[in-house]
């Protein structure tokens, strides 16, 4: 059986790409999800996301790997920077992707620059269907605006603020659920430590005056 992963990160294998690549792949594996929202998803955890760590041959296409993992991906995260444009592989990986997806289930996570620069063109438009008055249909090309998390405020922030809004995305809930869930989580723990803490200073009263 092939194995699943819950996304594939695409991105330019340059010092800075590689920080933010390497940051979202940890970051999302150690994401602790609402149980409501594990209920609700069916997903418990982002066990699986797969990122290459070595650069392929400039001359070669995409190996059976690479092509099997992205096949087997739920999602694509395209890490985009101003050094995206330089890679084939970047839009390999992409145009790989859309074979077996569609561009609703890619994300991008920005490095630097802006949207319009270091978004690849081809996840900036789709083709749409529009049903005209008359009854019939018309397809044309159209821009869109695929979800972005901004990772140029800053790492640490972006843990807090872009991380969840990218996690609700790969899970199909609103991000105003998640970070409610999280919040109700985390109070519903910090009450269970002062209880704990509590307890634990009562009985060292007592012991002592004893």
């Amino acid at each position: 059986m092939a194995n699943k992963y819950n996304a594939f990160i695409s991105y330019r294998h340059a010092p800075e790409d590689i920080k933010i690549a390497s940051e979202v792949q940890k970051s999302l594996e150690r994401f602790k999800i609402p149980a409501a929202i594990q209920q609700k998803t069916g997903i418990k955890r982002f066990e699986r996301v797969f990122r290459d760590k070595e650069e392929l041959p400039i001359t070669a296409d995409l190996n059976d790997d690479i092509d099997e993992a992205i096949k087997n991906s739920d999602n694509l995260i395209v890490i985009c920077s101003t050094r995206t444009s330089e890679s084939i592989w970047v839009r390999k990986e992409i145009e790989t992707f859309l074979k077996y997806h569609t561009k609703k289930e890619i994300f991008t996570v920005l490095v630097d620059g802006e949207p319009e620069d270091v978004i690849p063109d081809i996840l900036q438009h789709d083709t749409i269907t529009i049903k005209k008055a008359d009854g019939t249909t018309e397809t044309r090309e159209a821009l869109i605006e695929p979800l972005s998390c901004d990772y140029r405020i800053g790492i640490k922030k972006a843990r807090k603020v872009e991380l969840p809004r990218l996690a609700a995305s790969l899970l199909g809930c609103s991000y105003d659920e998640l970070v409610q869930r999280r919040r109700q989580y985390e109070r519903r723990r910090n009450a269970i430590i002062g209880t704990i803490s509590t307890c634990a200073g009562l009985s060292i009263m007592a012991y002592l005056v004893w």
